[in-house]
């Protein structure tokens, strides 16, 4: 007799609230788009690894004392924390986005968290070896004037001629060991290099270690390329 009341009870808030099944597509819609979520989320946090790893391996770890900095001090001034907080974010949305999927919720915290983890440091590894990090950089650097607060952008390191630190274009080689730069500020410089060693080519973007001279020459000890 119960049993046929609620059954009863349960028809007429059916028919009341004009409840309906759903149909199939809406929940095939449904966990397309989740795992389309969770396909972006990883697609972004491996541009961000990427991009992060970049930044680490263009950055000159050496010159901490030309900057009046400790080695200490110069690895904190110059992670890349911007991208390590899209990595992080970028997995809690992967990782969210996962549990909602059809067999999500059979999966614990810890493995979801580190094979997403592990997938976006790989993907992000392989960006950066066919070269798509720097584009990124370059593109938020160039585009977005909020990003230049957020990162250290090396033009502004090495563009302190008085801490023995230059780059710019070679415009002009005039003998074995010298030759004429334009720094990143457009300002012309005469390079000796001392000792002469490493060969530069006219158009090539360079970074010099060394001491500033009067009259805007330049003793070069050490010549390294802009890029890695």
């Amino acid at each position: 007799m119960e049993s046929r009341r609620f059954t009863d009870n349960l028809i007429a808030a059916i028919k009341e609230k004009k409840l309906a099944p759903k149909p199939r597509w809406n929940f095939l819609a449904k966990e397309t788009a989740v795992w389309v979520g969770v396909a972006g989320a990883a697609a972004v946090g491996s541009m961000a690894t990427a991009t992060a790893i970049f930044m680490i391996a263009d950055t000159d770890w050496d010159i901490f004392e030309r900057l009046g900095l400790s080695w200490t001090g110069h690895v904190l001034l110059s992670l890349p924390y911007v991208w390590l907080a899209v990595i992080a974010v970028s997995i809690a949305a992967a990782f969210l986005n996962f549990r909602h999927t059809r067999r999500g919720y059979r999966f614990g915290l810890a493995a979801v968290i580190a094979v997403g983890a592990g997938a976006t440091v790989l993907l992000g590894a392989v960006l950066f070896s066919v070269g798509l990090d720097s584009e990124v950089h370059e593109y938020f650097n160039e585009k977005i004037p909020l990003y230049n607060w957020l990162v250290v952008d090396k033009r502004d390191i090495w563009d302190q001629p008085e801490r023995g630190l230059l780059a710019g274009e070679v415009r002009e080689i005039f003998g074995e060991a010298d030759f004429e730069l334009r720094d990143l500020s457009g300002q012309d410089w005469t390079i000796l290099e001392e000792p002469a060693g490493r060969p530069v080519r006219v158009g090539e973007t360079v970074k010099l270690i060394g001491t500033m001279g009067e009259d805007n020459a330049f003793t070069a000890q050490i010549i390294r390329p802009w890029g890695r």
